[in-house]
């Protein structure tokens, strides 16, 4: 889940290949098994010729052979055992469809009018150059697609710490909570030992109360540990 979460900063089928350690789409499946691609096209010949009449005019290329294949692919038949990163997002994105829809239209918004705003109250705004590139314009397509949910985030996180500092003041805990530091989506604190339970409680709360104030609904929900280390 914590790789598939990465679509929603950017990740790409390459990226989500590499993390996860299997093909990342059917061009690499086809590099890698290349003995089981060649005896599928000799086994499956009235089909892929099929496929090229309807599809291609008659026209048997390397292209029409990557669509037939990643068209097989999808349907199972061939290495159909093997999962690439680009079937997982398609999963991913088949079985929340409204996740899809909502980061498309950031993309739309954002080569339209070359800004996006997150959806929290903090309405966070970036701006993006204007330009008529399209290897620019598809850039800013996967920022529009990271921004709301990182800004968000990010919102969350600064908020929950204000939530936090005032907490600690208010109630005199400043020998028993230090704040560290903050990584990505995650907050830190240093706790006396015999107050790590309550400390940690109260962390959860305040993140909670955070992501209730900046996304006003109570979805959310956080998680902490404790360790007596420092972890990567």
């Amino acid at each position: 889940m914590l790789n598939i979460c990465g679509l929603f900063y950017g990740k790409s089928a390459i990226g989500l290949g590499e993390s996860l350690n299997i093909p990342a789409t059917t061009k690499d499946l086809l590099l890698k098994y290349s003995k089981e691609t060649e005896d599928y096209i000799n086994s499956n010949r009235v089909e892929y010729k099929s496929y090229c009449d309807t599809y291609y005019k008659g026209r048997q290329s390397n292209s029409s052979m990557h669509e037939f294949l990643k068209k097989m692919h999808k349907e199972g038949s061939f290495l159909g055992d093997i999962t690439t990163a680009d079937d997982l997002i398609d999963r991913f994105y088949g079985t929340f469809p409204n996740i899809y829809s909502y980061l498309s239209q950031c993309a739309d918004q954002a080569v339209k009018e070359f800004k996006i705003v997150t959806p929290d109250v903090f309405q966070r705004i970036r701006k993006f150059a204007y330009t008529e590139d399209q290897g620019e314009l598809n850039a800013i397509k996967r920022a529009a697609m990271n921004f709301p949910i990182q800004g968000s985030s990010a919102s969350m996180t600064k908020y929950a710490i204000c939530l936090m500092k005032k907490y600690i003041e208010e109630y005199n805990l400043q020998d028993r909570l230090k704040f560290a530091l903050p990584i990505h989506d995650e907050i830190i604190y240093l706790c006396r030992e015999d107050f790590a339970e309550e400390g940690l409680k109260i962390l959860t709360e305040k993140m909670e109360e955070a992501a209730e104030v900046v996304l006003n609904n109570k979805l959310l929900k956080a998680e902490g540990k404790i360790s007596l280390v420092w972890e990567k």
